[in-house]
């Protein structure tokens, strides 16, 4: 594992699980384009894409076992202890929290530690079909409390500013909108002559992201454009089923998890 040089700053990230989805994504070109500069390193709660691509790319990684998506009071204690001794011990001079989850258990372990803390969020669920009325109650009053407890709060759009300021999170001076970056391709646009255009869409598969009003959305289209759906997860399934049940299955493809998306959105219409 790499070694921290303590003459140059530490930089922590914290993230809650390791799968491939843009959080992860971001992150990964957070610490790769700031590694010449800066010690990077992660704390994560299981391994997968992003944890194997940091140890591949020698930024240190730390497991923090008991931090995981699912709420288990005591587990998420155990997290909060973990997260301190880490800290402790690495003296990071800034920590990066993503995700929610990951997000407030890390402000809460950080308090009282003189570390700076920025908080980027990446989706706000509370108040979706994806949670019930209960947790978005319970997420809103904790994401207000954490708040409080970081340096600055980053929204990747100013839809999500205003998310904030409407749910009752109205610190202005903390709140700071910076839009997600693209890096640079080695590929090149080329407009070629095409039989159909290509539309596509790149997201995990699950109810947040609504598959299912595209997929409905693109079978009134007239015959001629193809859909191209890249990505994976849990209701891929039922979203390959209703492509068949609307007799557009022709015309969409489901690619899966794709490493080289540049090259297919440089091959894409929409």
């Amino acid at each position: 594992m790499k070694q921290i040089h303590r003459q140059i700053p530490t930089i922590l990230y914290l993230v809650t699980n390791s799968n491939l989805g843009g959080a992860q994504t971001h992150m990964l070109e957070l610490m790769t384009g700031l590694r010449d500069r800066y010690n990077v390193a992660l704390a994560v709660g299981d391994e997968g894409y992003l944890s194997a691509t940091c140890h591949r790319l020698d930024i240190p990684v730390y497991l923090i076992p008991s931090l995981q998506r699912n709420t288990y009071p005591l587990q998420d204690v155990m997290a909060i202890i973990e997260l301190r001794r880490l800290m402790r011990r690495l003296q990071p001079d800034l920590l990066h929290l993503h995700t929610f989850k990951a997000g407030f258990l890390g402000r809460v372990a950080a308090f009282g530690m003189g570390i700076p803390v920025v908080y980027t969020l990446h989706a706000w669920l509370w108040g979706t079909h994806e949670v019930s009325f209960l947790t978005s109650r319970l997420g809103i009053i904790l994401e207000r409390i954490g708040a409080r407890l970081c340096d600055r709060f980053i929204t990747v759009s100013k839809a999500g500013r205003k998310i904030l300021e409407d749910n009752g999170i109205r610190c202005k001076n903390k709140i700071v909108t910076i839009h997600n970056g693209v890096s640079e391709s080695d590929h090149v646009v080329t407009h070629v002559d095409k039989p159909a255009p290509i539309i596509t869409m790149v997201a995990r598969f699950t109810p947040a992201k609504n598959f299912t009003c595209l997929i409905r959305a693109f079978a009134k289209l007239p015959l001629g454009p193809k859909l191209w759906l890249v990505g994976d997860g849990n209701t891929r399934p039922c979203m390959e089923e209703l492509a068949r049940q609307l007799g557009v299955q022709d015309r969409v493809e489901f690619l899966g998890e794709c490493g080289d998306i540049s090259s297919l959105l440089l091959r894409s219409d929409i």
